[in-house]
């Protein structure tokens, strides 16, 4: 009677989880995740197939059960949960651990939330297996771990490596390292010979004796080492065997005398291998792992420990250096000091205690401020910057002692120089100066000289009417005709004609003439250049001036060079014959605190290629007339003198434009300007007054 019952409860469970099933539709019945329909308290009313299929149970014995029933573990939180899924709309829950039929635990994240379904409020439950996932991550976690583990110790490993002062502990540093981290007795395998075919054992960790002894004496062949030739070529670390070792090695011999697996690591240098770790170890489980990390610390400690040879070669590198800097700097004139990190002098050679006038005594250990001239300010010295930035710096100064002009060289030596930081050069520059200005008179002179057919010519034309004149007064006052009218007229016109030979001789003696730097106006001495210019601008260009008056405290005459050598290029750089088609333009002007001075003209103007060569010394286009090459790069000296700049740029039309600017002069009164403006006297020279 109590079986009859049974199996009519059982009966009707069933077909109210068909009846459940069939109105939850398809979608329950079909869908490939697991589904299970549970009434408030856990108990199961129906499953799909992946369900059954997932868990192992027949849907009699489920609907048998509670979701309690499917925990691995106890749940204090599913009293709660499964309110909470019955309540709301709709909730994911944390992973729990379900346990199969057959004990096995899977890990799932259910997702579930209420339905009405035949006039009852069920929950429906959306399991998802992350039983993978799970292993995946904690894998990766493991994974990371041992990492990190692995990390650590060849950190570790480096850090003990650095602190060997000297090649020998350092190579039996990295053999206990290895032994310690692979887990086995270790050998370091250098090369016997040039070639480094064969090794010999150079250090050894864990080998106990007689074994040890006996290896100070073997030579390794790598063309009879299967995993150590490998490494050496390929520069990762390799697993030897019994099987794999070929007879007669050595790693054949230790992988049976200890009856382990052999590891051979490369010990890596820049970009090579220079030696072998060999490694009886214990446990080979992790394979990749143990192969990366034998790897890297092959890597790294090859390194370190060529780093440490490196650092005793430089040692005598250094004591050989100090000698040729010693025999080298002793025969330069310019005087040279080493300055260290402090910029303390360490070292200085004699032409630098010439130039001082100081012993030696007197210049070692001492601050740069403490002995150069160019660092007496109350900012930060020249050294001291161009430490702080790494760059080269330069400047002109007046010698403190002897009073030449010295150029001074701050140069900062590389970081990775243990010795000093800086580089101090003191070049005097008395003789470059006597050559510069030689050259700078040179070039007025042949100026002058391509200048004088056409200054002749200015000269000639009124002396020939003045020559004209003083017939005509001679033949009229011969015949009694001279009338007083007539005289008078043509001695005007003759003393125009010797102010004008008296102007051109003027400017020719002013600009031939080296004066001291005066307040000179610009736009008289440009003028002046100018006239002096004429026969060349004449027959090749029209000449526009804009000439404002503004003064510079400059030397008169070689502004006069600058401004007429590129009034001169302007017009070479003009076809002859057809003046009416071009033009130069040549403009003095004010720009805030700047006297500018622009000569433009519309000629061809200068190629790119050559635009970046045309103030080199020596640069010339026009070999064939006769140039030097000297022009602009001695007007360049010239302006940069004077503390000026002088550039070049294409003009708006096409042409060259030059643009010369120095520092405007104090303003003077009305008065001065108005006499300077009235001035006729040589090139740019301003009246003085009284």
């Amino acid at each position: 009677m109590r079986y009859d019952a049974a199996v009519a409860a059982t009966k009707e469970k069933l077909e109210r989880a068909e009846r459940i099933s069939r109105a939850l539709g398809l979608l329950f019945t079909e869908m490939r995740e697991t589904v299970f329909a549970l009434s408030p308290d856990g108990a199961f009313v129906a499953a799909n197939h992946a369900a059954l299929a997932q868990y192992g149970y027949a849907l009699e014995e489920l609907l048998e059960m509670r979701i309690h029933d499917l925990m691995a573990a106890p749940l204090p939180t599913l009293a709660e949960d499964l309110a909470l899924a019955h309540r709301d709309r709709e909730a994911v829950f944390l992973p729990r651990a379900h346990k199969r039929k057959d004990g096995t635990v899977l890990w799932v994240v259910p997702r579930a939330g209420p339905i009405d379904v035949l006039g009852e409020t069920l929950i429906v439950s959306l399991i998802k297996d992350v039983s993978q996932a799970l292993e995946a991550q904690a894998a990766a976690r493991a994974a990371t771990e041992a990492s990190l583990r692995d990390r650590q110790l060849v950190l570790n490993a480096v850090l003990a490596l650095l602190r060997e002062p000297d090649v020998e502990p350092a190579l039996s540093t990295l053999a206990r390292v290895f032994a310690a981290a692979i887990g086995g007795p270790t050998c370091l395998w250098l090369p016997a010979d040039d070639g480094g075919r064969t090794l010999r054992m150079a250090a050894s960790s864990g080998v106990p004796e007689p074994r040890r002894t006996a290896l100070a004496g073997v030579v390794l062949d790598l063309e009879q080492e299967a995993g150590a030739r490998k490494a050496w070529e390929s520069g990762v670390a390799q697993l030897v065997t019994p099987e794999t070792a070929r007879p007669g090695s050595y790693e054949l011999d230790a992988a049976h005398r200890l009856g382990r697996t052999v590891v051979t690591a490369p010990l890596m240098g820049r970009g090579a291998a220079y030696g072998i770790l060999s490694c009886a170890a214990a446990d080979t489980g992790d394979t990749p792992r143990l192969l990366a990390l034998a790897t890297t610390l092959g890597s790294f400690g090859g390194l370190v420990v060529e780093a440490v040879q490196l650092e005793a070669r430089a040692k005598r590198d250094r004591q050989r250096a100090e000698l040729l800097w010693h025999a080298a700097s002793e025969r330069l004139t310019d005087g040279i000091a080493l300055l260290d990190k402090d910029l303390r002098i360490v070292h200085c050679n004699t032409a630098l205690r010439e130039l001082l006038k100081v012993d030696a005594a007197d210049l070692l250990g001492k601050r740069c401020r403490e002995v150069f001239p160019v660092c007496w300010s109350d900012g930060p010295c020249l050294h001291e910057i161009a430490l702080r930035e790494q760059r080269r710096l330069v400047r002109e100064i007046r010698g403190a002692v002897t009073g030449r002009p010295i150029r001074v060289e701050a140069i900062p030596a590389p970081l990775t120089n243990p010795d000093f930081a800086m580089i101090h050069v003191g070049h005097d520059l008395s003789e470059e100066r006597a050559i510069q200005s030689q050259l700078v008179t040179a070039d007025r002179l042949a100026t002058i000289g391509r200048l004088a057919a056409g200054v002749a010519h200015e000269v000639n034309n009124p002396a020939a009417f003045v020559t004209v004149n003083l017939g005509v007064l001679r033949d009229r006052f011969a015949s009694g005709t001279a009338r007083t009218s007539d005289v008078l007229a043509i001695l005007d016109e003759s003393l125009d004609g010797m102010n004008r030979i008296r102007e051109i001789v003027r400017d020719l003696k002013g600009f031939a003439r080296e004066k001291s730097r005066d307040r000179v106006d610009l736009s008289l001495l440009v003028a002046s250049a100018l006239r002096m210019a004429t026969h060349e601008t004449r027959g090749r260009a029209r000449v526009h001036r804009s000439l404002e008056p503004v003064f510079a405290n400059v030397r008169g005459a070689r502004i006069a060079q600058v401004v007429l050598n590129l009034v001169v290029n302007a017009a070479q750089a003009i076809p002859a014959g057809n003046p009416a088609a071009h033009r130069i333009t040549v403009r003095t002007l004010r720009d805030g605190d700047k006297a500018r001075i622009e000569i433009e003209d519309t000629g061809p103007g200068v190629p790119g290629p050559i635009a970046a060569r045309i103030f080199d010394p020596f640069f010339t286009t026009k070999e064939t007339a006769g140039g030097t090459g000297l022009g602009l790069w001695v007007s360049r000296d010239i302006v940069e003198e004077e503390g000026g700049t002088i550039r070049f740029a294409d003009a708006p039309g096409g042409g060259a434009r030059f643009v010369v600017e120095l520092a405007v002069s104090a303003e003077v009164d009305a008065g001065a300007a108005t006499d300077a403006r009235n001035s006729r006297g040589a090139p740019g020279l301003v009246r003085k007054q009284p």
